[in-house]
């Protein structure tokens, strides 16, 4: 099994790198820069925009420029100086920075570096206050609620197969797969903030500022619209898979056997039928936090995904970098896990 673990990890190397290549093209071919978003005297001046691109080595050929944006701070060197070390034939330490999570520094947000704007809200405060600490606290419990919904619908919905909760069952999931989660996040607005005025209009701030603790009042309705759709999802996946182990040999032998149908459901049925569920968690996981992009824009909350928006309408190079760099870590590490237990719940998969 250590093996099969370190193999799966080890894939993760080479699809970082390829998205990473990926993002820097498409980035560098699409017209404008960094510096265009800014309206501006100096920005207008074309021997500023020289300096700026200098300065941050946009100015060097793309081959040059992927490393000098990689490793755009170390030591105090910046990219500029970085490339031009390349461009005579010296080879500074890049690739181990940038193993390191080292995206350096925003080209937007100044004096700021990548890591600091992502990881840490500031020095007094601890990581999980940061926008990846909201962006997790959203995603994770929205998995929680899908789970809490998904799970349970599917399974009684496929244990009375047929019935008027079957039925409402399937509607629930037709109509919350359907419906895209920004539109379900309008929607809780009108209900519960400007109709029943459970929770106010505009989302106050995740993490209190006193004691470091989340709000959950602030966090269930973006974590409730994110959930919803996963949950209808893993409840039509739940019910279609308890329906097909129903119908297995095994089950009818355990109840020939005499066994309560309790025993049969839960340690014989939901054991073997849950298999394809777990396959699907992991990347309903990164699902649910990469795609908070959108949710995070709706609730104005100050996450990750709201920060990748804000940084491509910026066209701050090193910001998207290292959101789209995290987003592909996620989903990388997320299908890694699932492998990892799918390859204990079925040992067949350890031998491959």
């Amino acid at each position: 099994m250590s093996t099969y673990l370190i193999r799966r990890i080890l894939y993760v190397i080479p699809v970082l790198f390829i998205v990473a290549v990926v993002t820097f093209v498409i980035m560098h071919a699409t017209p404008g820069g960094p510096w265009d978003a800014e309206a501006s005297k100096r920005t207008s001046d074309p021997l500023f925009l020289e300096k700026l691109n200098q300065r941050y080595g946009l100015d060097k050929p793309l081959f040059l420029n992927t490393y000098a944006f990689a490793q755009a701070k170390t030591n105090g060197a910046n990219p500029a100086e970085l490339a031009q070390a390349l461009l005579d034939g010296q080879f500074p330490n890049y690739l181990w920075n940038l193993l390191h999570g080292d995206m350096g520094p925003s080209l937007r947000m100044k004096g700021r570096d990548v890591n600091e704007v992502m990881f840490f809200s500031s020095t007094d405060r601890p990581f999980w206050t940061s926008r990846f600490g909201t962006t997790a606290l959203i995603g994770l419990l929205a998995l929680g609620i899908a789970l809490l919904v998904g799970l349970p619908l599917g399974i009684l919905a496929a244990l009375r197969h047929n019935t008027i909760f079957d039925y409402g069952s399937l509607f629930f999931a037709t109509i919350g797969y359907g419906i895209p989660n920004f539109v379900l996040g309008v929607f809780f607005i009108i209900i519960f903030a400007v109709w029943l005025e459970w929770v106010p209009v505009i989302t106050p701030a995740i993490w209190m500022e006193d004691s470091n603790m989340p709000n959950l009042s602030a966090a269930f309705l973006p974590s409730l619209t994110l959930a919803i759709p996963t949950a209808a999802y893993l409840a039509r996946l739940t019910r279609a898979s308890v329906l097909e182990v129903m119908g297995r040999d095994f089950i009818r032998t355990a109840r020939s056997k005499g066994l309560s149908e309790r025993i049969v459901v839960i340690r014989h049925m939901l054991r073997n039928a849950l298999i394809p569920v777990a396959t699907v968690i992991g990347p309903a996981l990164a699902g649910l936090v990469t795609g908070s992009f959108i949710i995070e824009n709706l609730f104005g909350i100050n996450g990750i995904g709201r920060l990748f928006v804000e940084s491509i309408s910026r066209r701050d190079y090193s910001m998207i970098m290292g959101t789209t760099l995290f987003y592909a870590l996620l989903i990388a590490l997320a299908n890694v896990m699932v492998d990892v237990v799918y390859g204990f719940l079925d040992p067949r998969i350890r031998m491959k």
